[in-house]
């Protein structure tokens, strides 16, 4: 009679390393580029999962328990590490950038000519192509922190200093803020409003 084989602490390594460079990598698409989730749907999931699907009905041919329990775990772990990181990339990507790039980001901003009229704000990120529209995000200093009760709401906010109406304010940290505009519209163009 054969014994079934007992998950030993090696059996967790794999898996964890395996989930660990799949969300690494995700994580550094995200931060890179604003088209980062759709490379990695399109095209490292893809491959990822054909690889695991491929281990998993090799392991299950040659009838290694411990192989076919690493494959499931392997399989479910990144599958679950790329669900949550993909739905929560809105707030990944923009503090993730803020959290590597700040200083750059600042001096930048600051290094603009003060705008008597509105807040200081620079495109900070886009998305989109032509058939869906562009989507336009700016970094905005507000040295009042005006913008701080709008932030984390999800409504809708017209708000001074900002020329249009938009969907999203996400506070980085005390006076400095992301702002997304609605599709097509930018700082100075706001077709919504006419």
């Amino acid at each position: 009679m054969k014994a079934i084989a007992r998950p030993t602490n090696s059996s967790w390594r794999i898996p964890l390393l395996v989930v660990f460079l799949t969300s690494t990598v995700l994580l550094g698409l995200l931060l890179f580029s604003p088209y980062g989730d759709d490379f990695y749907i399109f095209i490292v999931a893809p491959i990822l999962f054909t690889l695991l699907f491929t281990f998993l009905i090799t392991a299950a041919s040659s009838r290694e328990a411990r192989l076919v329990f690493a494959g499931l775990l392997t399989f479910a772990g990144v599958l679950a590490a790329s669900w949550i990181l993909l739905i929560n990339q809105n707030v990944l990507r923009p503090e993730l950038r803020w959290f590597f790039r700040s200083r750059h980001y600042k001096a930048a901003l600051l290094s603009q000519p003060n705008k008597a009229n509105g807040l200081l704000h620079f495109e900070w990120d886009h998305s989109g192509f032509a058939p869906t529209g562009y989507n336009t995000v700016y970094l905005v200093y507000d040295p009042s922190d005006s913008l701080a009760p709008a932030a984390g709401n999800e409504q809708r906010h017209k708000l001074n200093g900002i020329p249009c109406e938009v969907p999203m304010i996400h506070r980085l940290e005390r006076q400095w803020y992301v702002v997304k505009f609605y599709t097509d519209e930018r700082w100075g163009d706001c077709p919504s409003t006419r």
